[in-house]
């Protein structure tokens, strides 16, 4: 069961992004997020939701002694499985040039199956305060900005973190930290409640953290 609950062009239709639309969406300075511009890499699928990806424990563990990063297991599956329902991004604190040497050691950039539309780096976090601490998070307005046809309507973002999305909490779904378990079955569970959820027209009415509930 699934519970319920500035003057900038976009960079696919062109569409004027208000001074108002950037305000409902975020308490973050749009002059700030305004700096990071997102390259496309892969076309976007207009009739398709938004999945952002963290990278490192949730897809991969680059913590081990091996040559290449370890993979999640089911992790190319998953990714086939989510590209039939939603546009896919990466959105890792690490540097771009390591994102891109890690999904090209992995052979994750050139799989037909299913295609990343764009990268976001660390350069696009922001810092907000948490018990008296400063706390990098990733504003999902530094994407919306950028795109106006995704907003918390049809975006979702998956992190082993939930610290990562204290500014976007209804748009954020933490998954369970990869440490290289071979019977990690997270993935696989993950697919499940995407599926479903990708007939949803209004993401804002569904409670991910109950997301385990629907497997």
């Amino acid at each position: 069961m699934i519970a319920e609950f500035n003057n900038e062009n976009c960079l696919v239709c062109s569409t004027s992004l208000s001074t108002p639309f950037i305000m409902v969406r975020t308490r973050i300075s749009a002059r700030r997020t305004q700096l990071y511009k997102i390259k496309l890499i892969n076309r976007i699928r207009r009739s398709k939701k938004l999945l952002v990806l963290d990278l490192d424990h949730t897809l991969i563990n680059d913590d081990s002694d091996e040559v290449v990063p370890v993979t999640r297991p089911y992790l190319r599956r998953f990714l086939t499985s989510v590209y039939k329902h939603y546009n896919l991004a990466i959105w890792s604190a690490s540097s771009m040039k390591r994102i891109k040497r890690v999904l090209k050691e992995l052979a994750l950039d050139k799989d037909q199956r299913f295609r990343f539309s764009f990268l976001v780096c660390h350069k696009a976090m922001r810092s907000v305060k948490k018990g008296g601490k400063c706390v990098t998070t990733k504003p999902l307005a530094v994407i919306w900005e950028n795109f106006c046809r995704w907003s918390a309507k049809n975006t979702i973002i998956i992190d082993d973190k939930g610290e990562n999305f204290l500014r976007n909490p209804r748009e954020g779904l933490k998954i369970k930290r990869f440490e290289c378990e071979r019977r990690d079955r997270e993935l696989r569970k993950l697919s499940v409640y995407l599926r479903k959820i990708s007939k949803y027209r209004d993401f804002r009415v569904l409670n991910h953290k109950k997301w385990k509930n629907c497997y």
